[in-house]
């Protein structure tokens, strides 16, 4: 692979990141109540299913993925569910003060584990990465399993930096959220609502198809 190629997959990968979605807005919500080491677990959580995705479609699985049409929806199903079971935490959660913690908060272990939870059930990573990345891949320059090997690299990178960023943002804005117990209930719940709507999006896309 190129210099050049690498660096406008790491460049494009980096501006899919900062696309709104599920992952990124729960980093964000957590780092907001517990700082960016929690936020830290949770993107590790995330880069380790990217791991298995991306490891999947490198070694040329996804072929099982498409074969096994009904695996791949229960993994959907399980994934809109555990969303909607996210959303249910953070719209319920306590209120935490500089000097007051509250009982529900995230453990590293708990928080890393919730992350690879949340990345692998999301089956669509794999149909993402194989599209995305395959304007990028040149069978001319030989090994394609090499080539997507490198591409899952750079997408893992692009992800933890991105992702690590808005983690640090958002623990700065937390010591000022952490002032106001009705500011962060207000925080919580609409971000349980936007988590809960793009699980509901999910589970009627399966529906209809």
């Amino acid at each position: 692979m190129t210099f050049a190629t690498a660096l406008s997959f790491f460049f494009a990968a980096s501006l899919m990141a900062l696309l709104p979605g599920p992952d990124n807005l729960y980093v964000m919500a957590q780092s907001l109540r517990q700082g960016w080491r929690i936020g830290f677990m949770l993107i590790l959580g995330l880069c380790s299913g990217l791991v298995v995705h991306t490891g999947i479609v490198a070694f040329g699985a996804t072929e099982l993925v498409a074969r096994y049409h009904w695996f791949y929806l229960l993994i959907n199903i399980f994934g809109g569910c555990y969303l909607l079971y996210l959303a249910y935490l953070l719209f319920n959660a306590g209120p935490i003060t500089q000097t007051q913690q509250s009982s529900d908060m995230l453990r590293p272990a708990q928080a890393y584990r919730r992350g690879v939870i949340m990345n692998l059930s999301n089956p669509k990573v794999i149909i993402f990465f194989l599209s995305f990345s395959q304007p990028f891949i040149n069978v001319e320059r030989g090994n394609v399993s090499l080539q997507y090997v490198q591409l899952a690299i750079l997408m893992i990178i692009a992800t933890m930096l991105v992702f690590g960023t808005i983690s640090v943002f958002a623990d700065h804005l937390g010591a000022n959220l952490k002032k106001s117990a009705r500011a962060q209930r207000i925080f919580n719940r609409v971000s349980a609502c936007i988590l809960c709507l793009l699980a509901i999006s999910l589970l009627l896309k399966l529906l209809i198809s």
